[in-house]
Parts: C-alpha cells; sequence; structure tokens
C-alpha cells in the first residue's frame, strides 16, 4: 500500500436529478443496512445483559429536588435507558448510514460507550462491589463485542448481496494498484471494485484484477459516465491529480448527474498542510496529517503508559526471554543479546537491544564485503537491510520471521530511551542520508518499539515511504492511534507478513 490519498466527498449516492438515467444507492438497500448494523448493536447491549446479568428489573431514579420541589422519582432500567441513548445518539451521528474503516468506527463507538458507562458504573458502585464489577465487565464486552457483531452483520448482508457497493476506480494505474487491494479487503468500507478506468499510457497489472472490466480513459468524460451509469455503478473513486483538472470537473458532473456517488483522491507526493480535514482515512499509509505533535501533557501520559506497560510485559515474558536466550547460547555459545547505536530523542544516542540473530563475527564479515562482494554491500547500503543476508543463523531467521527479536527493546521502553509505539529507530547514517527536513521532527519523539513501518508492509515498504510514515505518525499522534498500531502490529507479527 503505498498511496497517499484521501476520500472527500461522502458515501451515498447524491439527491435525485433530472438526468434520464439515475442510478442512486437503492432506499431498500441502504434502510437494510442501517436496520442490520442497528440489530447488530441491539443483540451486542442483550448479549452483555445475558451474559453478566446486570441491571436486571426496574431501578427508581430520583431527580435531586431544587428550590423547594419534591423530588422526582422515575421508574427506569438504566441499562436499557442508556443503550437506547446509544443507539439514539449513532444514529443521529450517521453511524449507522456512512461507510468507514473498521478502526475509525471502532474509535467512535468507543468513546460513546465509555461516556454512557459512567453514570451505570457510578450507580452500580452504590450498590455493592459485585454490582459494579457486573457493570464494568458489561461494558468492557461491548467495547469488543460491537464492533464484532457490526463486523458479522456487514458479512451476513453481503452474503444476502446489500451491503458491498459496485464501484468505479478512475486514475493512474499506480494509484489504482495500491488503493484496491485496501478497497477489497475492507469489509467495513463494502466498495466492490468492478471496473477500472486508468490514465493513458499507466497501465495496470493483470495481476490482482481478475474479474475487473477495464475502460479506456481516452474516451470523453460523458462516454465514460454513460458506460459507469448503464452498468449501474454506484460509487466512483476518481484520482484527480492524473486526470486533468477540466476533464475531471466534467467527469465528476456526469456521474452525479446520473446519481452516482463521488469520491475524489488527493494524490499529491507529499504531505499536504495540517489543517487539512478529510472525510474517510484509507489506511496507515494514505496519509493526511490534521493536528500537531505531542504537546507536554501528551508526552507525559504516553510516558506513563510506556513505563506501565513495559514493567508488566518485561515480568510477563522473562520466561520466554530465558528460552530464547538459552536457544541462542546452545547454538554458537555467543552472547544472547546484541546492541546497536541508534538515534533518540533530541538526537541522544542509545545502545538500542536485541536478541543476536546474526553469527558473532557478523561486523568484519560485513567490513569484508567491501572488497569480496561489493554488490551485497552497496544492495545493504541503499537500505541497511538484506532480504537474505548470509549472516543470520538458523534461530536468528525465525526470531526475525516471529519479530522475537525486538523484544529486549522492551527495557529500552522502560528506561525511557524508547516507546512503545513511534518511529522507526534509525541510525545516524539513515537519519542524514533520508530524513532530510523531517529528522528535526524525528528528533522531537522516542523512536518506537513498534509504529506505523511495522504495520504497513515492514521491509516490503520502500525509504521514501517509511519516513513518511514516521512523518504522518508524529504529526498524528494520539492514544487511540497508538492502541490501534499495538493491536495490529500483533496481527501483522501473527501472519509474518513483511518480515525477513
Amino acid at each position: 500500500m503505498n498511496s497517499h490519498a484521501k476520500v472527500s466527498a461522502s458515501i451515498w449516492a447524491s439527491r435525485e436529478s433530472y438526468h434520464r438515467k439515475h442510478v442512486g444507492y437503492p432506499r431498500f438497500q441502504r434502510l437494510t443496512c442501517t436496520l442490520g448494523l442497528i440489530a447488530a448493536d441491539i443483540l451486542s447491549f442483550c448479549a452483555a445483559q445475558w451474559l453478566f446479568g446486570h441491571d436486571r428489573g426496574v431501578q427508581e431514579v430520583t431527580i435531586a429536588p431544587a428550590a423547594g420541589l419534591h423530588p422526582v422519582i422515575i421508574h427506569a432500567n438504566i441499562y436499557w435507558l442508556l443503550a437506547a441513548g446509544f443507539l439514539a445518539f449513532r444514529w443521529a451521528t450517521g453511524d449507522y448510514s456512512s461507510r468507514r474503516l473498521f478502526w475509525d468506527g471502532v474509535k467512535g463507538t468507543t468513546a460513546g460507550l465509555a461516556i454512557l458507562s459512567i453514570p451505570d458504573l457510578a450507580i452500580a458502585l452504590t450498590a455493592g462491589r459485585g454490582a459494579a464489577l457486573q457493570a464494568l465487565s458489561c461494558w468492557i464486552f461491548l467495547l469488543v463485542g460491537i464492533p464484532a457483531a457490526r463486523q458479522c452483520a456487514r458479512a451476513m448482508l453481503s452474503i444476502g448481496k446489500l451491503w458491498k457497493i459496485p464501484t468505479a476506480m478512475i486514475g493512474g494505474g499506480t494509484a489504482i494498484s495500491d488503493l484496491y487491494p485496501i478497497l477489497k479487503q475492507s469489509l467495513a468500507l463494502g466498495f466492490e471494485i468492478r471496473w477500472v478506468v486508468p490514465d493513458i499510457g499507466d497501465g495496470l497489472p493483470e495481476k490482482g484484477f481478475s474479474g475487473v472490466l477495464r475502460i479506456s480513459l481516452t474516451d470523453r468524460p460523458e462516454r465514460i459516465a454513460s458506460i459507469l451509469v448503464a452498468a449501474e455503478c454506484r460509487e466512483a473513486i476518481i484520482a484527480a491529480g492524473a486526470i486533468q483538472p477540466a476533464e475531471a470537473s466534467r467527469l465528476v458532473h456526469s456521474l452525479q448527474e446520473s446519481g452516482v456517488s463521488v469520491a475524489v483522491l488527493s494524490t499529491l507526493p507529499a504531505l499536504p498542510p495540517r489543517s487539512a480535514n478529510p472525510n474517510c482515512f484509507f489506511g496507515p499509509d494514505i496519509l493526511v496529517p490534521c493536528r500537531s505533535a505531542q504537546n507536554g501533557p501528551a508526552r507525559i501520559a504516553k510516558r506513563l503508559f510506556d513505563i506501565l506497560a513495559s514493567s508488566c510485559l518485561l515480568v510477563m515474558l522473562s520466561p520466554l526471554f530465558l528460552v530464547i536466550a538459552a536457544a541462542i547460547k546452545l547454538q554458537d555459545a555467543g552472547p544472547a543479546t546484541y546492541s546497536h547505536r541508534r538515534v533518540g530523542k533530541n538526537g541522544i544516542l542509545f545502545s538500542c537491544l536485541k536478541f543476536r540473530t546474526m553469527v558473532i563475527d557478523a561486523e568484519s564479515k560485513f567490513a569484508d564485503w567491501q572488497t569480496s562482494n561489493p554488490e551485497l554491500h552497496e544492495q545493504f547500503l541503499q537500505s541497511f537491510k538484506l532480504k537474505d543476508d548470509p549472516r543470520i543463523t538458523p534461530i536468528g531467521k525465525w526470531l526475525r520471521r516471529t519479530s522475537l527479536d525486538e523484544l529486549p527493546q522492551l527495557w529500552n521502553v522502560f528506561r525511557g530511551q524508547m516507546s512503545l509505539v513511534g518511529p522507526r529507530p534509525v541510525i545516524i547514517q539513515e537519519l542524514e542520508q533520508y530524513y532530510g527536513a523531517v529528522a528535526n521532527l524525528y528528533l522531537r519523539v522516542r523512536p518506537g518499539l513498534t509504529g506505523m513501518w511495522q504495520i504497513s508492509g515492514r521491509n516490503e515498504t520502500g525509504y521514501d515511504q517509511r519516513v513518511l510514515l514516521d512523518e504522518w505518525y508524529i504529526l498524528n499522534w494520539s492514544f487511540w492511534n497508538d492502541m490501534v498500531i499495538l493491536i495490529q502490529t500483533v496481527c501483522v507479527v501473527l501472519s509474518g507478513d513483511g518480515a525477513l
């Protein structure tokens, strides 16, 4: 995924026009999808109450008297009152009628549940420790249950051919190639790419586009629109930078007049201004910054989280540390760990720890490559990594594939030299050679044990892309982004994607 694009138009079709052929999003289909998501939320609340036996029956809610008036007593089930409030609020904010990436949707439901749980937990605390534990367990379950139930609802609606939207992608072949896998894999978005219209002379690879109809962009915009309308396309995603502005405007107008919803992608070579605020975030490497780097309180909170999490993980994983260290020792009797000088916050160098994955004399072998194998030496200097490094030991290959070689960096996190999530820890040569103006931004934060690079293809990404990912992370830091990156890191490590 190498595209840097952002959707800046709504997902649903525009209002009806007086065009002779109008292809909108069928009201029945849209209503069914909305009701399906609402039903998923209701079932989640029912499951939570059934599992934890929380808030059964009717409670008395007393509104305190004011100015000498008598108190007002309301008989209601607080749990279901809050559940109804959650459904009404999410409906009012368009949560059931708009489409966004899975983690963007989870962020909204998490915020809503966190706010609604406060009065329920406060009332439960007055009823005793058991009731408070039931209430807490119930709301924690909902944090996971609602997003999972919604995904199940989307999957069932997809089986019934109700969720997926017939979609066309128009523009540069590179942008289409990069964005197509994201859209194809995202069930939450529900875009079904049936047509591609690549730019003139910008061909698409045959692999991965089987079953997708290709339309030539040499046709007039009105002709392209008529073809898509006749095929009942309902969504068009246009990479505006790959089309002449006048033609893009005519194409957008023709499609919208026919009831086809249009999303325009910004294909900028670098990050746009910080004030940009598009609608839909399409993935970790389709980037638009919208807030500044971490401020003082945020840095303190992030550091406290790092201390707590790293200390707990060091204790919990200590048996695994001993097993890995013993396996490395048994292999060649060399040291179990290896440290390398990396650039930290404010430019302070530190020893970045790893389990040793190479032979004992790896540094001398690298020095010998300058004369014995200059091509390999040059290849390493280009990215500071090798796909098939001959210095890696058998146990080292397994450690790298599973990313377990990075675990000793938890000690760096605990000591304050690194953070759990942050930009990639780099050496001085990398910072000077590749980061340019971004280097000053990089030096303002601690490097991370994991980060955007690790969840965006890892060693399959180019170096320019790595720098862009680091820049985006620093400019857009939030606890929510950190939590999402940590969860996605676990998924990436288990899958082994992008590992050397």
